[in-house]
């Protein structure tokens, strides 16, 4: 009867020793991970929130991202490079919400799991890797080619996109940073390749397929004064091109085309067959008259014409002075300043209305200018100032003077000079201007106006 007593006895000092344990875990796991807890991988059972945290904080704070081609790893990244900054709290504190402390025992055997992480990155950091691991990765990489339109042989052809293995930085960030908010520790390089942005499936290629064919066909023509010059499907075909998604027109071609257009029809500075009055047919060269195409404006309005797909006739755009559609440059209104015969000619609508002896200038280094220049300016009563050979300076006033080039030349009066005309201007020529009868050029003043061409020869 007595050992019965002992083991009733027994059995409750175990009960009564396997509940202050009991109750001393739950009282401890209050405050704790319960046994068999991991938080991404990392056993943090028995500890606080605060200790768990310090513990993944250091498992991680070393963490190596990979980039993997094909089974090889070609690059890799830490979190220091990457400006990576971990914060497990918000896992642990949801694990810890989850846990019942009271239910320790069950868990010796079990486990709890949590998975994901707050991170923070710095762009800047992952910027700055990302920018100088794809120029590595990229030496001898190919880069994809979009598909474009070529004329071959006057045809238009196709060229197929080409894919290539380059790697796309934004791609490349785009993926690391997704491998990290999903904890990954690889990136596949294939998905950060660079793709091409156009291809010939598109509906755009077509349709600028379309376009392009319809340009060659334009009727294209420029004006230049009395020439109508027609651009052919050649040239168009050599100037259009299908570049990145986009018809352009060749800028360079058209700049060599205008400077043609230029080079063959311009009158500014040209050699002009002159037929004068005592001497018949002269050639003459040089001076401030004549036009010329504005090559870049036109180089502009040219392209854009042909970019707006219809056909047109547009007149050149030109600069200068003696223009004219009907093909003219002199025509028939002109002064003539024949210095060989020391004589000057005043012609209106072809017919000399007229003619006066004159003083060129003397032939010591101010001779009188040749060349085709044109009156730019009408003054009366003025100063003409300069230097005379000897170096002093001379202010003379006449009542007449009309500028023809931008050195100081003109005509005007000089009732200085005794007599005009003949050999006289050899040892009594003027500083350049053409020194006109003081009779006489009032009504050279009154008959030409501003414009008004002026050949001198």
């Amino acid at each position: 009867m007595a050992h019965n007593r002992k083991l009733p006895i027994a059995l409750a000092s175990i009960v009564g020793a396997l509940l202050v344990i009991y109750v001393g875990g739950g009282i401890f796991f209050q405050n704790h991970m319960l046994p068999g807890t991991t938080v991404i991988g990392t056993e943090v059972g028995g500890q606080t929130v605060a200790a768990a945290h310090n513990k993944l904080t250091k498992n991680y704070s070393n963490d190596q991202y990979q980039l993997v081609e094909n089974g090889t790893v070609k690059a890799k990244a830490s979190s220091k490079q990457l400006g990576l900054k971990q914060d497990f709290t918000t896992a642990l504190n949801r694990v810890k919400s989850s846990q019942n402390a009271w239910s320790w025992p069950a868990h010796l055997v079990g486990s709890g799991n949590a998975h994901g992480s707050v991170a923070s990155l710095s762009k800047s950091q992952l910027n700055a890797y990302v920018d100088n691991v794809s120029s590595k990765l990229n030496t001898n990489r190919t880069a994809p080619q979009n598909a474009s339109l070529v004329f071959e042989n006057g045809a238009l052809r196709e060229k197929k996109e080409v894919n290539g293995n380059s790697i796309d930085p934004t791609k490349l960030s785009t993926a690391l940073t997704k491998a990290i908010a999903d904890n990954q520790k690889q990136v596949n390089l294939q998905t950060t390749y660079a793709k091409p942005t156009v291809k010939t499936s598109s509906t755009s290629f077509m349709k600028q397929k379309d376009t392009l064919q319809k340009m060659t066909n334009l009727d294209a023509k420029v004006k230049v004064a009395n020439h109508t010059i027609t651009i052919s499907k050649q040239q168009l075909a050599d100037w259009l091109t299908y570049t990145n998604g986009k018809v352009t027109v060749s800028e360079k071609g058209l700049t060599a085309f205008v400077a043609g257009l230029n080079k063959k029809y311009a009158t500014y500075q040209a050699v002009r067959d002159f037929k004068s009055t005592k001497r018949g047919t002269v050639k003459v060269s040089g001076g401030t008259y004549g036009w010329s195409i504005n090559q870049t404006a036109e180089v502009k309005d040219l392209a854009n014409a042909i970019a707006a797909g219809k056909s047109f006739t547009k007149d050149a755009i030109t600069q200068g002075s003696g223009y004219h559609k009907n093909g003219q440059d002199i025509g028939g209104s002109y002064v003539e300043v024949d210095l060989a015969n020391q004589h000057e000619y005043v012609y209106k609508d072809g017919k000399q209305v007229l003619n006066s002896a004159i003083v060129s200038g003397k032939p010591d280094g101010h001779s009188t200018p040749k060349g085709v220049y044109y009156v730019w300016s009408k003054e009366q009563n003025t100063y003409l100032k300069g230097k005379n050979s000897n170096g002093s300076s001379y202010s003379s006033h006449v009542n007449y003077w009309m500028p023809i080039d931008y050195t100081g030349v003109g005509l005007h009066d000089a009732p200085w000079q005794p007599t005009f005309g003949g050999t006289w201007y050899q040892q009594h020529g003027s500083h350049g201007c053409v020194n006109n009868p003081p009779a006489f050029m009032p009504k050279l003043f009154a008959a030409v106006s501003v414009g008004t061409p002026v050949i001198v020869f």
